[in-house]
């Protein structure tokens, strides 16, 4: 366990933005920037925005938050890693990081696969206020990823982001339009990233401390605007369309990496079949393409990239099952609850590359919640 927390700590990196790795006149881009992923929508294939009836909603619609209607308080515990990682703590144990040699051996066996790990902690605080369904919540967290490249002679591409801030937000359904929900949500985030190129040299070095010496560090504020309505033409089939304006204004986070602004529009399609409750939904994130482009060069614009659907299936009691696409790949999930317990799980694909089919990389991920 030394061995690997040494690793992760000193060379395990990567960072959730517009980075870009040249080599052999090839470009890759990495996945768009986020602040936080939850586990139900994830294992919908990602399409939140217009369902957004749960406490996820602070982070894809917060006109969801308006489905508060009790006091409510709770703790997440999310841990991921991608499918490569797998098979990766088996080879730390048996690595000696202080021996060039085998630090070099072991990363030319990663070369061309990316590590992710995610580890995060969010209590919430909900409730009713008047009209409004009202959500405060803390945000703890740190994703790590790696990279290999460069066989003869590997170079890790590596990075750490940490995140510590506060979002809250306010949802309510207007009175004066029947149907249409209405949310803002604002958030604070202290950012402290890592993004550089070691060898193994670096590596084996007994000084080597790199989030030590090549952290920057930055804090952003900003609001998140949404919009859900129920089309009222549509009978049988409860169906609503929204729009979510996230990131207004952009978080510059100073020195570190920030967080550009998007708009994100999506439908669903809620049915009562028998005992079960069944969701569709379809999403198209960042119309303008703000994700995609670096420097005001656009370098990203593949639709299908942007591009969520999924579904979701609610048992009786406490089973739901979900299942999805995600930028064109297939995601699935499922939730357990247990009243004041709950777990969740979910896998879906992450396009790392510039277009949707070109760089996949697959991750899992655990939830356990405790609260009511």
């Amino acid at each position: 366990m030394t061995q690997l927390f040494k690793y992760f700590r000193h060379a395990c990196i990567g960072v959730a933005a517009a980075i870009f790795i040249w080599g052999s006149g090839v470009a890759t881009a990495v996945e768009y920037q986020s602040i936080y992923q939850s586990i139900r929508p994830l294992g919908m294939g990602g399409a939140f925005t217009a369902v957004a009836d749960d406490k996820n909603a602070l982070y894809y619609n917060p006109a969801g938050l308006s489905h508060i209607s009790e006091f409510r308080v709770g703790m997440d515990t999310v841990f991921e890693m991608s499918e490569s990682g797998i098979g990766l703590i088996s080879d730390i144990q048996d690595t000696d990081f202080e021996n060039e040699a085998e630090v070099s051996t072991f990363l030319q066996d990663y070369v061309g696969d990316v590590q992710y790990i995610r580890f995060s902690l969010a209590p919430q605080l909900g409730m009713r206020v008047k009209d409004a369904g009202v959500m405060v919540s803390g945000l703890a967290q740190a994703k790590v990823t790696a990279e290999v490249f460069n066989p003869p002679w590997p170079n890790l591409l590596a990075g750490i982001i940490v995140d510590a801030g506060v979002i809250g937000g306010a949802g309510m359904e207007l009175e004066a339009v029947e149907g249409l929900r209405v949310g803002v949500a604002a958030k604070f985030i202290r950012r402290e990233n890592l993004y550089k190129v070691y060898t193994p040299t670096d590596i084996v070095n007994e000084n080597f401390d790199p989030f030590e010496e090549d952290r920057e560090s930055g804090s952003g504020l900003s609001l998140d605007l949404g919009v859900i309505y129920r089309l009222p033409f549509v009978e049988r089939i409860d169906t609503d369309v929204a729009i979510c304006f996230q990131n207004f204004p952009e978080m510059d986070m100073g020195d570190a990496v920030g967080i550009d602004s998007q708009i994100n529009i999506g439908i669903a399609v809620n049915k009562d079949i028998n005992d079960f409750h069944v969701t569709g939904a379809f999403d198209i994130r960042d119309l303008t393409n703000n994700l995609g482009s670096v420097d005001d060069v656009n370098v990203d614009d593949d639709l299908a990239k942007r591009m969520y659907m999924g579904a979701e299936v609610r048992f009786p009691k406490i089973l739901a099952l979900r299942a999805g696409l995600h930028q064109g790949y297939m995601s699935f999930g499922a939730t357990a609850d247990l009243t004041f317990i709950s777990f969740d799980f979910a896998s879906y694909v992450e396009e790392i590359g510039a277009y949707a089919g070109q760089r996949d990389d697959r991750r899992y991920v655990a939830q356990l919640t405790l609260g009511w």
